[in-house]
């Protein structure tokens, strides 16, 4: 049994498309990079968090094929 988890886990590892992974933080670089002195803060700080949150989520997404049942 630990055995076939460990080649399904293989195979949905081997199948994960980073690509979403890879947009989200070029995103998040993006927007970081976009921030200006004319923004408030509370702007800027949405503005990251939303950024963020979206690469977390992708993070995740990546992560969560691999994770077992314990």
């Amino acid at each position: 049994k630990a055995y076939d988890e460990v080649v399904k886990s293989a195979k949905d590892v081997k199948n994960t498309n980073i690509s979403a992974l890879k947009k989200a933080w070029d995103d998040l670089s993006a927007t970081i990079g976009s921030i200006n002195s004319t923004q408030s803060l509370t702007q800027m700080l949405d503005t990251i968090t939303k950024a963020f949150q979206d690469f977390q989520t992708a993070l995740q997404d990546l992560y969560s094929p691999v994770e077992t049942n314990q």
